[in-house]
């Protein structure tokens, strides 16, 4: 009798990685902040919202790897924009995320800034939108 050896190979595939689509804005103003979330979510982005830096690196750690973009305001009550920037750096697990951020001020743009952008308040939202296109994947 003759034998008959059958073998299966399974191999698992994963579905491409889908690269991070939502925009934190760190903003302590609930006007501007509200109106941010508003234009980029008309505009088809997915958008989170903080208050203040604390909550902004609270947002990052919660929100896995989806956070695509930082919209951060520079000057905030109870950790400001560069603090925050600061920290995001020391921390090596949040580093690691690369996440690009824009300093978001009505004052002049600060000499030294980790920020890999600048935009000035008020805003030009046509000049917003084709910023933050450059870092997040079009909706």
């Amino acid at each position: 009798m003759h034998g008959c050896f059958l073998a299966f190979i399974l191999i698992q595939v994963h579905p491409p990685r889908t690269p991070p689509t939502t925009i934190l804005v760190i903003e302590d103003d609930f006007d501007i902040r509200d109106l941010l979330q508003q234009y980029l979510e008309v505009s088809g982005y997915e958008v989170a919202v903080a208050t203040n830096g604390l909550e902004g690196l609270a947002e990052i750690r919660k929100s896995g790897d989806q956070i695509a973009l930082v919209l951060l305001d520079r000057n905030m009550e109870t950790m400001d924009g560069t603090i925050f920037l600061d920290s995001l750096l020391a921390d090596a697990a949040l580093a690691a995320k690369k996440i690009p951020v824009v300093m978001m001020s009505a004052g002049t743009q600060p000499a030294e800034s980790r920020a890999v952008a600048f935009i000035k308040k008020p805003f030009n939202f046509p000049e917003l939108l084709a910023l933050v296109a450059r870092y997040v994947p079009s909706p």
